[in-house]
């Protein structure tokens, strides 16, 4: 097992991050937490190293990551609007990696209470929940929180963590007229800015359609989580991070654990997150376009020794 105590470079650097961890944590504690409990950890900085330190994941957990337009966030109602993309990480502090498999908007599946249809339909019909119900049940994983982001939430933590240097694999000019974006990026290797980011990983028109966007989109959050994990960044702009996160990202999860996650994902190195996308073929039912999920290959790729 690959372990903090079996490599020195990882242990000095969870140390910092977890007493950075503990500073963020009390400068982002509510208004009306115990004042007396943010005044020892303020005063302590040795009992913040110890509580974040300790601060371990617990146990295996499951993310739904979706993210959907402005008005699905905003609003109060349900979904009214699908996903435009769907992610399920995995963190397993057992193992020590996180998993990242892409679920095709496209894909075809049984939605609780409306027959099957696209995966991306279910938070049209009933928001984060009846999206989780629908992942749960159509692959048999356990789902235990959910994260909504909009397109500008995604904007924002993109500005926050600024230009990325991305392999363009080819030319992209168009203009997305329903999306208000307009794209225009050249081929090869270069610094993108965080418009250009979005751009490169919103783009949709070559032949691999969705499944190249989601090859686009973990190769940014690839680069992206590399970034955000060296402590020239953690240790100066992670808290705009975080803070920025918190005010524009919807999710279920409390403060606490959402703590506990970015401290075990900043104890990681980048070859400890996996990625990869449900196998299978496009396929027409009945005039409608879907993709069709290879089963037992998503069966082995979702269990407990995934990727």
């Amino acid at each position: 097992m690959d372990t903090l105590s079996t490599r020195s470079s990882k242990r000095v650097r969870s140390i910092a991050w977890s007493f950075l961890a503990g500073i963020i944590a009390t400068t982002l504690l509510p208004a009306d937490a115990d004042p007396q409990k943010n005044q020892r950890l303020s005063i302590n900085p040795m009992t913040i190293l110890a509580q974040a330190a300790s601060a371990a994941l617990p146990h295996r957990t499951s993310i739904l990551v979706m993210g959907v337009d402005n008005a699905a966030v905003s609003g109060s109602q349900k979904g009214r609007t699908r996903s435009d993309t769907t992610i399920l990480c995995t963190l397993d502090p057992v193992n020590r990696k996180i998993s990242v498999v892409s679920i095709p908007r496209d894909s075809r599946v049984a939605i609780p209470g409306h027959g099957f249809g696209k995966v991306n339909s279910a938070y049209a019909y009933g928001g984060p929940a009846l999206a989780m119900k629908t992942i749960s049940t159509a692959f048999n994983v356990p789902v235990d929180h959910y994260v909504v982001v909009n397109t500008v939430a995604m904007k924002k933590v993109l500005d926050v963590i600024g230009p990325l240097e991305v392999d363009v694999e080819r030319r992209m000019h168009y203009t997305d007229n329903s999306g208000k974006l307009r794209i225009d990026l050249k081929a090869g290797r270069q610094q993108l800015s965080p418009a250009q980011v979005e751009q490169y990983i919103r783009f949709r028109q070559s032949p691999q359609a969705d499944i190249g966007r989601i090859g686009r989109q973990q190769k940014v959050l690839k680069i992206a989580f590399k970034k955000v994990s060296d402590p020239a960044f953690s240790l100066t702009r992670l808290p705009q991070l975080i803070s920025t996160a918190g005010q524009v990202i919807k999710t279920d999860m409390p403060f606490d654990k959402v703590s506990r996650i970015a401290l075990f994902g900043l104890s990681l190195n980048e070859s400890d997150m996996k990625m990869a996308s449900l196998p299978g073929h496009p396929e027409n039912i009945r005039r409608v376009s879907y993709w069709i999920v290879n089963r037992p290959q998503a069966k082995v790729l979702l269990s407990d020794a995934q990727i």
